[in-house]
């Protein structure tokens, strides 16, 4: 299947190890970046992936107490006040 996202990373079972070490990473990442004095921040959000059980309120997403699987994706943090972030860029 062919992925439009670039912020996708894999897909993984519900209660991988491997989510909860990447959350942190990312967390020590935004910690760095933060001393820095850099604007920039990373969120990891998982979209659920399995069965619907044919409720129609599910067709877009997954409520990940119903997952079997997430994909996983890291995401930058938008601000506002952010020197050229994309809604700045346009006005």
């Amino acid at each position: 299947m062919k992925r439009t996202s670039t912020a996708y990373l894999a897909t993984y079972e519900t209660n991988s190890p491997v989510i909860k070490d990447l959350r942190k990473f990312v967390s020590k990442c935004n910690r760095m970046l933060k001393e820095d004095g850099r604007p920039e921040r990373y969120y990891v959000k998982l979209h659920g992936r399995g069965r619907r059980f044919g409720n129609r309120k599910w067709k877009q997403e997954l409520p990940l107490a119903f997952a079997e699987k997430v994909d996983v994706y890291v995401y930058e943090r938008y601000s506002w006040n952010k020197p050229n972030s994309p809604i700045e860029s346009d006005l």
